[in-house]
């Protein structure tokens, strides 16, 4: 199971983010079918092996996702960020198949606001998960 397909599955499978989101969740963009937000979409933003210095390689490798919360106000998208941010800091060593090593938050932004219904802007708060993992 790769990294992304490893994260995907935990995405899906935790509670607390089900409970706000239901099974709204997509890679890069959301269905343009999906009316209801609040919604997230996420992608893989940054995978890296880590070499040795005698020439080896490690068995820990690091990712990096870039997850967007997607909210028809700011407060529901901060929630949605916060409850994100929540869940994947008491990851328990685990991510779907893969030993998680290590997470952290790397970053925290609100992004800008989609417009594209203008009598209902979509209010985006964007997170930096980064992984690392053998």
């Amino acid at each position: 199971m790769t990294i992304s397909e490893s994260f995907y599955t935990w995405l899906t499978a935790d509670a607390s983010v089900a409970a706000l989101v239901g099974d709204r969740i997509y890679p890069q963009i959301i269905d343009p079918n999906e009316p209801t937000r609040p919604a997230i979409t996420w992608e893989q933003a940054l995978g890296e092996d880590i070499g040795i210095l005698d020439g080896g390689q490690s068995d820990t490798r690091f990712a990096e996702f870039r997850v967007n919360c997607w909210a028809f106000t700011v407060k529901e998208a901060h929630d949605l960020a916060d409850t994100l941010r929540t869940a994947w800091l008491a990851i328990d060593g685990t991510i779907g198949a893969l030993q998680a090593d290590r997470v952290s938050v790397e970053m925290i932004d609100d992004g800008p606001v989609d417009m594209t219904e203008p009598n209902r802007p979509l209010y985006r708060v964007i997170l930096r998960l980064r992984i690392a993992y053998g």
